[in-house]
């Protein structure tokens, strides 16, 4: 897929479906992507880095993910290119004056106090890495999977004038497809396939960690779901990626008793069904067809399963000035 310049951000695949997200993850307000200020934002960002491939961190000292992701980048540093920038952007919540500390690490930090750039990018999630080439053109953003970036970086540094560009962002299955067959196991040791997992009228799957703390806000609404809707014919299941299982059996068991979880040991179930970030949800409708999929929220899965039902319209977006 030829990727889009910057002027066209908002169609990037991360994006498709205005995509939705755990409530201290959610930009509201402000002035969004397509707006002059933060747009401008986004230009005077690269211009500053011009002629160099650009591996932008967008994240937040209090973040676990946002530390794992510093850390990635600390070891890749000392060997990148020197046609290669690492610059990490700290982005406070909506209407948050965002404090930051000492920094000590091999490559500049920034402040997006304002969150200009962040609404410029149409950022959702922390943390996010964006990756662009020498002309400013986004190629990727998503998560910050060390072999991957810096694969990544190396690619996009050896393209010559009239190459054509590939796009890194994983594609998102299109809504109406088949969803992408699975083959794993639970964390209680039975198989796992679209046919063992689905529900009589629908199925949702919701992918998750447990070293994210959103999804660990998630999952009492995705008990609560599965309890709700078990007798009806609706399964709920969650999709774990790759964690050590040792240590989130114990973790699943005690916040989400009774949900089946899938073990995605080697990460192929999450590259098939193009998540990069959670908790994300798909939601399929009785022939195994994807009806919706987005960032997981209480009201954005609740409004999908209403819409497939036809029990209301979908929620609306999901909105909040807040953590939590």
């Amino acid at each position: 897929m030829k990727p889009k310049p910057f002027r066209m951000l908002a169609a990037i695949p991360l994006l498709i479906g205005a995509l939705t997200a755990i409530p201290s993850c959610q930009p509201a307000g402000g002035d969004r992507a397509g707006g002059p200020t933060a747009k401008a934002a986004v230009q005077k960002l690269l211009a500053g880095h011009q002629g160099k491939v650009l591996l932008l961190l967008l994240g937040r000292e209090d973040c676990p993910g946002t530390a794992k992701a510093t850390a990635v980048l600390d070891a890749y540093v000392p060997r990148k290119p020197a046609d290669v920038d690492v610059v990490r952007l700290d982005v406070p919540l909506p209407g948050e004056t965002l404090k930051v500390g000492g920094w000590t690490h091999p490559f500049p930090r920034e402040l997006d106090a304002d969150r200009a750039v962040a609404d410029g990018l149409e950022f959702f999630y922390y943390p996010t890495v964006y990756v662009f080439d020498r002309g400013g053109e986004l190629r990727f953003a998503g998560g910050y999977d060390a072999e991957r970036l810096e694969t990544m970086a190396k690619e996009i540094g050896a393209e010559q004038p009239g190459q054509p560009k590939k796009s890194y962002t994983l594609p998102l299955p299109p809504i109406g497809s088949p969803a992408p067959p699975l083959a794993a196991r639970t964390l209680t040791g039975q198989d796992a396939t679209l046919a063992t997992l689905r529900g009589g009228r629908a199925t949702m799957l919701v992918f998750s960690r447990t070293s994210c703390p959103f999804s660990m806000q998630a999952l009492p609404a995705v008990k609560s779901m599965a309890d709700t809707h078990r007798s009806k014919g609706i399964a709920v299941v969650l999709i774990n990626q790759g964690e050590d299982q040792g240590q989130i059996r114990p973790v699943y068991e005690k916040q989400a008793p009774g949900v089946p979880v899938v073990w995605d040991a080697t990460g192929e179930i999450c590259k098939a069904y193009g998540v990069d970030t959670v908790p994300f949800f798909f939601l399929l409708n009785k022939d195994g067809a994807i009806a919706q999929r987005r960032s997981f929220t209480p009201p954005a899965a609740t409004g999908a399963l209403n819409a497939l039902l036809g029990i209301a319209a979908e929620a609306p977006r999901y909105k909040t000035s807040k953590a939590g």
